[in-house]
Parts: C-alpha cells; structure tokens; sequence
C-alpha cells in the first residue's frame, strides 16, 4: 500500500486545495492511500482502491476479492483478516 501525505488548506479565493504539496500557512494533513496491484483497502465497512482519509491506521490492505462474493461476504472476508481470524 502506497501512504501519500496531502495537504488540504483554503486558498486566497476561498477555494480548497488539496496537494502534496506543503504550503506556507494553515492547512490539514490527509492521507491517500492506494491499494497495491491485485489488492483492495478495507476499514471493514467500505472496499476500495484508492482513498483519501484523515485516520490511515482505520484502513488495512487485503487480497482483492472473488467478484462473485456479496457485499457481505466481502465484509465478512475483510473483518476476519482484520480480526487474524483463521480457518
């Protein structure tokens, strides 16, 4: 899994920013993280690729999952890594 530190932060015009990019200033540290290839993120309710967040120890990388499994199973799959469950 790749870790990206971000910078999130109020441009003069009002606007919001998001780089990687440290500015001069106030601004919000975020993460974005990136699954590796052949692999998924999971905080045990959402799946995905790629995500930007706040709290990047909330989220584990896992093998990516059979397409045939349901949305629970999927859950399931990922809480029992999470949890070091074994069969």
């Amino acid at each position: 899994m790749q870790k990206i530190t971000l910078y999130r932060y109020t441009r003069p015009d009002g606007g919001v920013t998001v780089s990687p990019v440290q500015p001069d200033g106030e601004y919000t540290v975020l993460y974005r993280l990136v699954a590796d290839e052949g692999k998924v993120l999971t905080d045990c309710t959402d799946v995905c690729g790629c995500i930007d967040t706040d709290k990047p120890d909330k989220w584990t990388e896992i093998a990516e999952t059979d397409m045939d499994m349901t949305e629970t199973e999927e859950k399931a799959a990922a809480y029992d890594i999470l949890m070091g469950v074994t069969e």
